[in-house]
């Protein structure tokens, strides 16, 4: 497995009950060989989504192919074996998902009907876009909020987008308290 892949097995080592954990990743990390590990070895589930180089080269169509104005919205393309689902869905942009999940459907709008349609998709996706998120919103914090700070030396930046990420990770921190009082507000000892 590459080195990146040895990160996720780490981590997925650590988790307590594996078999009814699922393990969630975008497309730095995934890989076919990672997908089959967790399933194996722990009974994880896994979901990702995946660079185009990464998924090998399965019978079902490219992304240069899925991207084109004819291809409509909605369309999905997808291989499945050794309970790994790669499929290839058409929605905003072309999205490729490896998976040990199964198929499912969602609600897209139809601008012909004009109302919500249900189409088949990978109920990975659904899961994935529900649960994935804490990476891409801390990365959106530090860099909304960033302290004032140059410098020409890299080990000086490191240190200042830390600084950030630990700000960042204190005020979420601090709100998720605040929020856990507001629904379970402690009485006042009387004096």
């Amino acid at each position: 497995m590459s080195v990146t892949s040895n990160f996720v097995v780490s981590l997925v080592k650590t988790i307590k009950d594996p078999s009814h954990a699922a393990v969630y990743e975008d497309n730095y990390f995934t890989s076919i060989g990672l997908a089959k590990y967790p399933r194996s070895e722990y009974g994880c589930r896994y979901v990702g989504t995946a660079r185009e180089n990464r998924v090998g080269q399965p019978p079902m169509k490219s992304v240069k192919e899925m991207s084109k104005k004819t291809t409509q919205r909605g369309k999905l393309d997808y291989v499945s074996t050794d309970s790994i689902l790669v499929a290839r869905w058409k929605d905003n942009r072309i999205v490729t998902i490896l998976s040990t999940e199964p198929m499912g459907t969602v609600d897209c709008y139809d601008r012909a009907q004009k109302r919500k349609v249900p189409i088949p998709c990978p109920s990975a996706i659904h899961m994935y876009n529900n649960r994935m998120g804490g990476i891409d919103k801390s990365d959106m914090f530090t860099h909304l909020y960033k302290t004032p700070f140059k410098a020409k030396r890299y080990y000086m930046r490191l240190l200042a987008y830390l600084l950030n990420l630990i700000i960042c990770k204190a005020w979420i921190l601090y709100k998720m308290e605040c929020f856990a009082l507001l629904e379970n507000p402690k009485p006042l000892k009387d004096f």
